[in-house]
């Protein structure tokens, strides 16, 4: 797989080439995609605070991540395999979380309300939250840049990669070619 950065515009507006980001076949569909950049693996270090961390991990990763909204080309027997995966994942997740409860549940009924068991709950539950959000929803994940420029697709088929370089080329020498007529004339005083 491959990854391409994609400017914002064209990443917003689905003005993308029509070749699947899946599979690199030609597409039939845009699909909504969610793009989200967050603050980094660092802010997990703040769940050492207990639960006053979860809340500050929380606030430091609204404040300090990026996101995007977006349309991606796709055939539709790749977005029906992608949501099937999908659900598998949501399922893993749900898995994770019934047994962050009963670890939580274990944790209060044998130790009482000791901050080590809490920890071990929370650390489970952290695992179940992670398992939910960690797949791309479409097998294809993206991380806007700081400035809002571009979104970087990260799990491309390499097909789609060399369309969107080839677009963004063609639409560059456009604008060369736009700019070398217009510059030739004089400029008014």
């Amino acid at each position: 797989m491959a990854h391409v950065a994609v400017r914002t515009d064209d990443y917003e507006d689905g003005a993308v080439p029509a070749v699947c980001v899946a599979t690199g076949e030609p597409a039939d569909v845009l699909v909504e995609h969610h793009s989200r950049a967050g603050a980094g693996a660092w802010v997990l270090l703040l769940l050492l605070l207990g639960p006053v961390g979860v809340v500050a991990m929380i606030v430091v990763d609204r404040l300090l991540s990026r996101e995007a909204q977006g349309l991606v080309p796709m055939t539709r027997a790749a977005l029906a395999e992608a949501k099937a995966r999908r659900r598998r994942w949501e399922g893993a997740a749900l898995v994770a979380l019934a047994v962050a409860v009963a670890a939580a549940v274990l944790a209060v009924a044998v130790a009482g309300l000791r901050p080590g068991a809490w920890v071990a709950a929370l650390l489970a539950g952290a695992v179940a939250v992670t398992l939910y959000l960690t797949p791309g929803r479409l097998g294809v994940t993206g991380r806007p840049d700081r400035r809002g420029r571009t979104v970087t697709l990260d799990g491309v088929d390499p097909a789609f990669a060399r369309a969107y370089r080839a677009q963004d080329a063609a639409r560059a020498e456009a604008r060369r070619r736009a700019m070398g007529t217009a510059t030739t004339a004089p400029l008014p005083r």
